[in-house]
Parts: structure tokens; sequence; C-alpha cells
């Protein structure tokens, strides 16, 4: 079987293991499970994770400007502190997520979700 090409980056990323602080812009995660994946800092400038499950995943920080989540599964995901500028969700999909101080797609800032941080004061 002959790989389709747009995998050949994909595979070598997962082979290498995803990791913090990695630059991962541009890349098609389309429907992929990346359930609980630890990408926090990670650059995903216009990355292509439609249809993927980010459920538990860890974003913290995470550049995802112009990226394209429509209909990704964000349940529990961290996206504290990352930026959301100009990318593809819905509010939907953000209401389960965790977004302390999160940039928003329209520029606004999100705090509902630091009550769920580890040290946080009820």
């Amino acid at each position: 079987a002959k790989l389709d090409p747009r995998w050949h980056e994909v595979v070598f990323v997962l082979e290498e293991k995803l990791r913090p602080n990695q630059d991962l812009s541009g890349l098609d995660f389309s429907k992929l499970c990346l359930y609980s994946y630890d990408l926090r800092n990670a650059i995903l400038l216009k990355a292509d994770l439609s249809e993927t499950q980010l459920s538990w995943a860890n974003l913290t920080g995470a550049n995802l400007q112009g990226a394209n989540l429509k209909d990704a599964h964000l349940g529990s995901t961290n996206l504290a502190g990352a930026d959301l500028t100009g990318a593809n969700v819905t509010e939907e999909q953000l209401a389960t997520a965790v977004l302390c101080k999160t940039l928003l797609p329209n520029g606004q800032i999100s705090n509902s979700g630091c009550d769920l941080l580890p040290g946080a004061t009820p």
C-alpha cells in the first residue's frame, strides 16, 4: 500500500513523538486521535485539526492562530493561555474546554475555566 503524501510529515512527527514547544505550523492533523497529547506551547499556525479528537489534550500556551478546528472534539482540552485568533472553532466546541487567559478567535480573553486548573482556589 502506498501512503498518501499528506501523511508523510504527520507520520514522521508522530513517530518522533509530539512534544511541547514544537513547531507544527500548517500541518494536516485532521481526523486524527490526539486524545490526551501534551502539546504545551506548540506552534500550530494554520494547522488543520478539523475533526481531530483533542479531548483531554494539553494545549496550554499553544499558538493556534488561523487553525482549522472545525468539528474537533475539545472536551476537557486545556487551552489556558492559548491564542485562538482567527481559528475556525465554535463557542459550542469551547464550552467544555479550559479557557483560562485564552485569546478567543474574536480577540476577547476568556477566563471561563481558571477554577479548573491545579492550584485554583474555590
